[in-house]
């Protein structure tokens, strides 16, 4: 079973700030977003000023990139969000330049009526 881990608000934003200052962590269409070892040096060094593990850091980091894209959708609905979730939005404003959705295609045909 794996053990739990909580992250304070202030780790949380230095997560937050380490990851915005490395584009190649979030943007898959940056050129060196897929190469994995260039990734790992990089979540070492967030893990030193975190003080946590690397996969620690890399599972938040998909935690709050995850809450963001499903308040964000939220938001465009209308919904009420809590001051604290408005807060992280704002810090991570800097993801909106990126496309997440990945495009789909299909071998089915549309019907036309």
């Amino acid at each position: 079973m794996s053990k739990k881990f909580v992250f304070s608000s202030t780790e949380d934003e230095i997560l937050i700030e380490y990851v915005q200052q490395n584009r190649e962590i979030f943007d898959s269409a940056h050129p060196k977003h897929k190469d994995i070892h260039f990734k790992e040096k990089i979540w070492k060094i967030f893990s030193e000023k975190v003080g946590r593990t690397d996969e620690d850091c890399k599972k938040r980091w998909r935690n709050i990139r995850d809450t963001y894209m499903k308040q964000k959708k939220k938001l465009s609905t209308g919904l009420a969000t809590s001051e604290k979730v408005n807060r992280t939005l704002s810090y991570l404003s800097f993801m909106d330049s990126v496309e997440y959705e990945r495009k789909t295609t299909s071998n089915v045909k549309k019907s036309r009526k």
